[in-house]
């Protein structure tokens, strides 16, 4: 089938490799071409195939995070970069190594397509609890603070959400999503406007007319 995302996992442990086929193979558009269990058959396979991103777990026997910069050279391979658990030391050479988005073991199937679709978009993606280790140890995400905001379709649509005054068990049920996924695309939404707080998000919608500011104007009504 034409404009298939086609996915390596690089895992050397079978039974997480499975467990990751198992949700990507669920994904529209999505199809895993292969698993490779250490670096010199995953270059070798890059090399000779489309591959459009590798879901790397760095941590794994047989891999290391110094294949991040090498893997992302071939042919605009993206690296979604993914371990067990959000240390600040294995976070560090990932994000150094310029791996372009990062998942845990324990994100959901929502989250872990988005994360795929986000990279296929050219956008990175955090999951939560990484943004969360991020922020904590003001570790840098961003490829340059001049950048301009890179906010994807269902980002918007949720700042909207945020700004129309819903809660993540709101935004969930009529996105469809858990509110674990949602939670992380608010952290994203932040870490991306730079903000700390919902007010931040709901000033950015306004000012970038993500919702009308008339909405919180009195009418003359609401006075009386």
């Amino acid at each position: 089938m034409l404009n298939m995302i086609k996915i390596v996992i690089a895992e050397e442990r079978e039974i997480v490799s499975q467990g990751l086929v198992n949700i990507i193979s669920n994904i529209d558009d999505v199809e895993v071409s292969a698993i490779k269990t250490n670096s010199t058959d995953l270059l070798e396979y890059a090399k000779k195939y489309p591959v459009d991103i590798v879901v790397l777990d760095y941590c794994s026997e047989g891999f290391k995070v110094e294949d991040v910069p090498i893997i992302q050279s071939i042919n605009n391979i993206k690296v979604l970069a993914i371990s067990e658990r959000p240390e600040k030391d294995s976070l560090q050479t990932a994000l150094s190594a310029g791996a372009f988005g990062h998942i845990l073991l324990c994100c959901d199937g929502p989250e872990i397509k988005d994360a795929i679709n986000s990279l296929h978009n050219g956008e990175k993606f955090f999951c939560g609890k990484v943004l969360e280790a991020i922020n904590e140890d003001s570790l840098d995400v961003s490829q340059s603070s001049c950048s301009p905001i890179n906010l994807s379709k269902r980002e918007l649509e949720i700042i909207a959400m945020i700004a129309d005054g819903l809660t993540n068990k709101d935004i969930a049920q009529k996105l469809f999503l858990s509110a674990h996924t949602v939670t992380t695309h608010r952290k994203n939404v932040m870490n991306k406007l730079g903000v700390k707080n919902t007010a931040g998000i709901v000033i950015y919608a306004v000012k970038e007319n993500v919702i009308s500011p008339n909405k919180y104007l009195f009418s003359p009504t609401e006075l009386i």
